[in-house]
């Protein structure tokens, strides 16, 4: 009994990734269009809201690491790094430059 109410607690309050875009493994918000090359996305919505979907999915993720990226001026983003046993992706990176949201999946090699 305790083990029925636990999922039925997961299922309800897990985030949900439903409709969701996948890459190398990697979930990816459903607002999100291809952007050229393998892996590279562009996000419909703005950087707030869809760092706020990566952290909702990802932040509490054992073998997850969320970085801020560090350069030029203008640009805003975050390596989230993936150390988990298993993995078919090492690091996505979510930036905005230019006020476009850009997604990147570096699979696992």
């Amino acid at each position: 009994m305790k083990r029925a109410s636990w999922l039925l607690a997961w299922a309800l309050f897990a985030p949900s990734t439903a409709g969701a875009v996948s890459f190398s493994g990697a979930s990816l918000p459903e607002k999100v269009r291809p952007a050229g090359e393998d892996g590279r996305y562009r996000s419909l919505e703005s950087y707030d809201r869809t760092l706020r979907w990566f952290r909702r999915v990802y932040g509490r993720s054992e073998g997850l690491f969320f970085q801020p990226i560090r350069g030029a001026a203008g640009v805003d983003g975050v390596h989230i790094h993936n150390l988990r046993a298993g993995r078919r992706w090492d690091t996505i990176n979510v930036y905005e430059a230019k006020k476009v949201v850009h997604i990147l999946v570096l699979p696992h090699r």
